[in-house]
């Protein structure tokens, strides 16, 4: 078997990344929207973290990256397959082909040797990809790593139908007059905006910044990819939808709606918007991204539409003694390094570090 070459992928080839995706995404769902080079710019400008994709060669052919990014600060550095949390990255390749092993190893290994090599390393956090069950692709890659279940959801739209429960809801802001637009303008970004933040307080959600949001905003007017989507009613925006497309699957980004208007079912309305368009624009899954829990009334909503459960999972090498964590806490963590997952909370008077 010839000799796999891995480097890091630079902007000089976003180009090849690029072609690499869209070849990839026609038969592998997992391939979306963020592992493109466009997203990796929101979140480098956005000041999230310094990104860190590896790519993999063989016979001077890419084929396989592991997209990531890694943040430093006076504590040391951490990395993460991508930050935001969610079946979101992990090693994109060809799982079906006979060095599937080798090639997650290999990139894997890169990024670990990457982070021993040049800086004070704290944890690594691999996300496995969208609706992929290789598990032991990751845990035969990483030695003395925590494992964490996650569950998301995931609907196939050739299946796609509304049942008598959403037909409802949809048909109820139908009649109420609440109509969908999807032009884009500084103001409609502002109001959307302004809504999710309020969502995030309410329910306690973590925030992503208003620079991610503007920027996909003004990418969206070249890059189809971004899809915005606004309920208006009496001439006032009263939800929005975020939705990113990758090349088979969608990804429900960031939803948001007035909480005093919930009654109208602007949600339900724009959701059914944004599917049938995905639908017609050629792709074929809908990713609802990941839940705060099975309990929740947002599984439980995503649920109702018909949706199928997948499971996914986050591998945590940690190079720090538990003290170390422990004399951190979660605040400090968390302010220093937000937006990454660096070490399980739950876990900060459990787990030993082999």
């Amino acid at each position: 078997m010839p000799l796999l070459e891995v480097k890091v992928l630079t902007k000089r080839e976003d180009n090849l990344l690029s072609k690499f995706l869209d070849q990839l995404g026609k038969t592998n769902i997992s391939v979306l929207a963020y592992h493109f080079p466009f997203y990796r710019d929101v979140l480098e400008k956005s000041e999230v973290g310094k990104p860190l994709y590896f790519g993999c060669w063989q016979n001077e052919k890419l084929i396989g990256v592991l997209p990531g990014f890694i943040k430093e600060s006076d504590l040391g550095i951490v990395y993460s397959s991508m930050p935001f949390f969610g079946p979101n990255a992990g090693v994109l390749c060809d799982y079906f082909c006979d060095n599937s092993q080798i090639i997650h190893t290999t990139l894997i290994n890169s990024v670990l040797s990457y982070l021993a090599n040049h800086s004070d390393p704290i944890s690594a956090s691999f996300y496995t990809p969208f609706n992929r069950s290789d598990f032991d692709f990751y845990s035969n890659s990483i030695s003395s790593t925590l494992s964490i279940i996650k569950h998301t959801l995931y609907l196939p739209l050739a299946e796609y139908k509304l049942n008598a429960k959403t037909r409802y809801d949809v048909k109820k802001s139908q009649n109420y007059g609440v109509k969908i637009s999807t032009d884009v303008t500084t103001e409609k970004v502002r109001i959307f905006n302004s809504i999710y933040e309020k969502n995030c307080e309410d329910y306690c959600i973590p925030q992503k910044p208003y620079k991610v949001i503007s920027q996909l905003a003004s990418k969206s007017y070249k890059c189809k990819k971004i899809r915005f989507y606004f309920a208006e009613y009496n001439k006032k925006i009263i939800a929005g939808l975020l939705v990113l497309w990758g090349v088979k699957t969608a990804s429900y980004y960031i939803p948001c709606s007035l909480h005093e208007y919930r009654y109208l079912q602007a949600s339900s309305l724009l959701i059914n918007y944004a599917m049938t368009d995905t639908k017609k624009n050629g792709l074929n899954y809908w990713n609802w991204e990941s839940s705060p829990s099975t309990d929740s009334g947002v599984y439980k909503f995503k649920k109702k539409w018909g949706s199928t459960e997948s499971e996914y999972r986050l591998f945590i090498k940690i190079f720090k003694k538990q003290a170390f964590f422990e004399h951190l806490g979660k605040n400090k963590i968390a302010d220093r390094f937000p937006y990454f997952f660096v070490y399980p909370f739950y876990l900060l008077d459990t787990y030993i570090p082999k």
